[in-house]
């Protein structure tokens, strides 16, 4: 259960970097 919680943060963080990075693109 552990194991899944935390791919989940991970993969959650990914999205959020990559839309920051889309917006910074965009700026």
């Amino acid at each position: 259960m552990n194991f899944v919680i935390k791919k989940t943060l991970v993969i959650v963080q990914i999205e959020i970097t990559l839309s920051l990075s889309i917006i910074y693109q965009a700026v």
